[in-house]
């Protein structure tokens, strides 16, 4: 009995180590936050943790003996590393097909898309898609005139063209010139605190994270299902968190 709980011991460590590296990189790379809050990864990730960290020693435990053939030991064992390793392989896949790539401004929003959802009919040459091991990227996409607006509109119902934020062409890079627009059209002070619950989200996260509110930038952030406020920092133009506050934006057209 003690070869075995030592056995599940060690299987449950190892397993630890692994599941471990694949989170750190599913909830720091892939979906730093607030990307996990925009974008449901449980599902996925309850499964592999449940596999690896508790079905695969708790099945050692049981299998373990150390009165068994060597090479039916082997067998059951290895049995169990493939369960473990295919229950891994399915919630990378899927964390990983489905991981936001882009942080798309447009029209005084955020819309946060993954690699699934866009078109990806190309990029101008300063975007640059996220590799494997790099975080989502905040990119721009420029108004348009009232003009090309309904021409555009007029072919997305039609089915002829994807949502603008779909449209990897039409990205830009974050630049002084972008950043300006960006800045014009960011949520107020008086929209924020409109109601009282609002001004009372908006308070405790300045407190928070101590800072003023001239620091950051707001703005609603689609996600899917998933409406929410976005905060920016003006230094490094990054999304560094979600506030729990529904505000439509005002339209440029």
């Amino acid at each position: 009995m003690i070869a075995r709980i030592k056995m599940a011991a060690f299987h449950l460590l190892c397993s630890g180590i692994v599941v471990g590296l694949v989170m750190s990189v599913i909830y720091f790379i892939w979906y730093p936050y607030p990307y996990y809050i925009f974008h449901d990864t449980f599902s996925a990730t309850k499964l592999v943790v449940m596999v690896d960290l508790v079905l695969g020693p708790l099945l050692t435990l049981i299998v373990f003996n150390t009165a068994k053939p060597l090479k039916e030991l082997k067998r059951d064992l290895l049995i169990i590393v493939l369960v473990q390793v295919s229950a891994l392989g399915w919630g990378i896949y899927i964390t990983h097909s489905v991981r936001p790539l882009f942080a798309v401004y447009f029209n005084g929003e955020i819309h946060s898309i993954t690699e699934v959802s866009f078109d990806n009919s190309g990029f101008d040459p300063s975007v640059k898609v996220p590799g494997i091991f790099e975080r989502p990227k905040l990119v721009y996409i420029s108004p348009f005139s009232n003009e090309d607006y309904k021409l555009k509109m007029v072919k997305q119902m039609k089915g002829e063209e994807l949502g603008f934020v779909l449209q990897t062409r039409l990205y830009e890079t974050i630049n002084d010139d972008t950043k300006k627009n960006m800045f014009s059209r960011a949520l107020s002070r008086e929209q924020l605190t409109k109601r009282a619950d609002y001004k009372l989200k908006l308070m405790n996260f300045l407190k928070h994270k101590n800072i003023s509110f001239d620091d950051v930038l707001f703005y609603p952030v689609t996600a899917g299902p998933y409406n929410a406020v976005a905060v920016i920092d003006k230094k490094t133009m990054d999304v560094i968190e979600t506030l729990d506050i529904y505000i439509k934006n005002s339209s440029e057209y």
